[in-house]
């Protein structure tokens, strides 16, 4: 008599401590939520794989570019109109080097 007074008074105390799920498929979707998450961060990690790979071919082009143009207007007769032109293409592109760098530096190590 005792043990069974016990093992109800169990049974009581446990019923009181269970919680009740808010809907059926509750675990299930936690799961897709979870698969959703680690697909979104294996999605942001390739993009800026890929940033980093069209930077450096946009930054070696337009570096290529900007070196052979003095090779090209050096033959013209009109060098002193195209030296100025020249100068503004290699300021150019400094600054979008320098800016997408910086981007690109502060999304791949400075996550939030």
């Amino acid at each position: 008599m005792g043990q069974e007074f016990e093992d109800i008074q169990l049974q009581e105390i446990l019923l009181k401590g269970r919680k009740e799920i808010p809907f059926l498929d509750f675990e299930n979707e936690i799961m897709v939520e979870i698969h959703k998450e680690y697909d979104r961060k294996r999605s942001i990690l390739k993009n800026i794989k890929l940033s980093w790979f069209f930077f450096i071919i946009g930054m070696i082009s337009g570096i290529t570019l900007v070196s052979f143009l003095p090779l090209i207007y050096e033959s013209t007769e009109e060098a002193s109109s195209n030296i100025t032109l020249l100068s503004i293409l290699i300021i150019a592109n400094c600054l979008i080097i320098l800016l997408f760098a910086e981007k690109l530096i502060k999304f791949s190590f400075f996550k939030k």
